[in-house]
């Protein structure tokens, strides 16, 4: 993957722009999936954000007034790629990583 050019960042540095990066570079992947709601907090998500500090592990957060709130992970492992929530609890494990990535947007929904 290529990553798109990214515009400025919105309130309190939330980044309004798609950006998607190669997950060997350990880069940022943002604007995944669409805002949802967030039952753990009084504040409404702008957006889940999506880090892969080391190959084949991405690391979701939500934007909300109060700040970043961890919000799960995305593993790779033998048995294909293994859904938690923000507790630990696995919630699934997906062919894909895309496809499990957007059951956690689903699933906080």
């Amino acid at each position: 993957m290529t990553m798109q050019e990214a515009r400025p960042s919105g309130p309190r540095g939330v980044s309004r722009a798609n950006a998607r990066r190669d997950a060997t570079t350990g880069a940022v992947e943002r604007n995944v999936g669409a805002p949802v709601p967030c039952g753990r907090s009084l504040a409404v998500v702008r957006r889940i954000e999506w880090a892969s500090p080391v190959p084949g592990l991405w690391v979701a957060s939500v934007a909300t007034r109060l700040g970043a709130e961890y919000a799960g992970t995305v593993e790779k492992t033998t048995a294909g790629y293994e859904l938690r929530n923000g507790r630990g609890g696995v919630i699934g494990v997906f062919v894909g990583a895309d496809e499990a990535r957007r059951a956690l947007v689903r699933h906080m929904g």
